[in-house]
């Protein structure tokens, strides 16, 4: 399931990255964000996989790195929150 909505949602987040920027420089913004979510993924799972070796016996390691995991994705989806609030009242008032 996490695989099939990373697919579907990679080219919104694109879309919507990209899509006030100048057509010169998307190209670039595009590949920018590609490049970070590659290097996140990585992340992702060498650090789940190391706390997974290295959390003890039986599914003490299993625990700790779900727990981990866990923590990240609200961390993720707490800023991004924080972060299309900030952008959505800064259109507001460049409206007004």
């Amino acid at each position: 399931m996490h695989g099939l909505g990373n697919g579907l949602s990679f080219p919104s987040l694109n879309i919507a990255a990209v899509g006030g920027l100048p057509d010169e420089q998307q190209g670039l913004a595009s590949g920018l964000i590609t490049s970070s979510i590659q290097i996140g993924a990585g992340i992702g799972v060498a650090l789940p996989a190391s706390l997974m070796a290295t959390g003890g016996p039986g599914l003490d390691g299993y625990r700790l790195a779900f727990l981990v995991a866990g923590g990240f994705s609200l961390l993720g989806a707490t800023l991004a929150s924080i972060g299309l609030r900030a952008r959505v009242g800064h259109e507001t008032q460049a409206r007004a």
